[in-house]
């Protein structure tokens, strides 16, 4: 696809909310919007792309935010996990077949794609081994509408004070970017860390921001001021503790307020803890030497160092290597009466989430 830039000014609106990375979850993007107060006829609403896959309510969450297209000032950007499917159905012989394997590829490690709820609509079930191009006319006449959707989608959006894009901007001068291939802006992986200056601020998503935070585990927005750069992807259907992160702008300048929704289950903190710093293992560092199990827990030893984390974050990370989902050691600060969000109990405690902060809390808890 080619970069189309959109313009917007919405500083006669009460405010601007952004979000990114729903990745088929349409009950927690509505339960943080509601959490936020969204009112269509007052505010303006941008999705930062990503709307489908590592979810099971993929053509629903489509539908949804075509839904709120048409009842409010709402700019849906294009992110790469959409553009599969666009390539899929609309796309020339060699995307197609890219897009094919990204599906099959896709089954394999999440276990559900967008593909198999278009084929279940069309009365099919999706197995890697199917014919695609027998299938693809239906699924062309059956998503007519989603497909004119989808195609029709920007790749950035720039409004007086903001500039918001799926996954990142390679220059500050944005008219260096229209026409040219968009792939670089929805796929970009560092753009946090290897990003220029923009004078604009510059709101992105794809990369989930618990692996930017340099001192923490934290599913938060993450902003270099410096920079003005604002990540927002909270991780949903990708983090065991992901979460939908919902900014609210004021319509010209200032800062922001955040809101979280995830389908964690929650527990009252019945005691007061107090926090002590950890350390912190990501999925750009998540491979470990030595694992000895401990029951629930195991002990790994990565660079030296021993942490102990749930064995069941342990999982096959290829080539006969053992790898560790994103955890920290670290307890949180932790009030009595506070709602926490589940992540893992064990019988060393709850790993848990608190106003988006991962950490362990080891006191008693009550399960709402």
């Amino acid at each position: 696809m080619l970069t189309r830039i959109a313009k917007a000014d919405w500083r006669h609106r009460r405010r601007v909310l952004a979000t990114s990375d729903i990745h088929a979850h349409p009950d927690e993007l509505r339960a943080v919007l509601k959490a936020a107060d969204y009112a269509p006829e007052e505010d303006a609403l941008v999705i930062c792309g990503d709307l489908l896959e590592k979810g099971r309510k993929n053509l629903e969450t489509l539908r949804l935010v075509m839904e709120l297209a048409e009842t409010g000032e709402v700019c849906t950007l294009v992110g790469n996990a959409d553009v599969t499917l666009l390539n899929l159905l609309t796309g020339d012989s060699e995307l197609r077949r890219q897009a094919q394997a990204r599906m099959v590829r896709n089954k394999g490690w999440w276990g559900w794609t967008v593909w198999d709820e278009v084929c279940a609509e069309l009365g099919l079930a999706f197995t890697p081994e199917m014919d695609f191009e027998a299938v693809i006319p239906r699924a062309r006449r059956h998503l007519a509408r989603e497909i004119d959707f989808l195609a029709a989608l920007p790749t950035v959006l720039d409004t007086p004070d903001r500039v918001f894009v799926h996954a990142g901007l390679t220059t500050p001068v944005l008219s260096a970017l229209e026409g040219r291939d968009n792939d670089p802006l929805i796929r970009m992986d560092g753009f946090f860390h290897d990003a220029p200056a923009f004078d604009k601020t510059v709101v992105a998503g794809h990369w989930p921001v618990s692996l930017l935070w340099p001192d923490r585990l934290s599913m938060e927005p993450l902003a270099d001021e410096k920079r003005n750069i604002l990540c927002i992807d909270g991780g949903m259907g990708v983090k065991r503790m992901g979460q939908i992160n919902l900014l609210c702008f004021a319509a010209e300048g200032g800062g922001f307020t955040s809101f979280g929704s995830d389908s964690l289950p929650r527990c009252r903190a019945l005691a007061a803890q107090s926090a002590s710093p950890g350390r912190c293992l990501r999925w750009t560092n998540r491979f470990v030497d030595t694992v000895r199990a401990q029951g629930d827990m195991s002990e790994i030893v990565q660079g030296g160092e021993r942490m102990l984390v749930p064995t069941a974050f342990l999982y096959d990370g290829g080539g006969g290597r053992i790898a560790c989902d994103d955890v920290t050691d670290a307890r949180l600060e932790v009030r009595a009466g506070d709602i926490l969000h589940g992540v893992e109990a064990v019988e060393k405690g709850i790993f848990c989430k608190l106003n988006g902060l991962c950490g362990w809390y080891d006191g008693p808890a009550e399960w709402l």
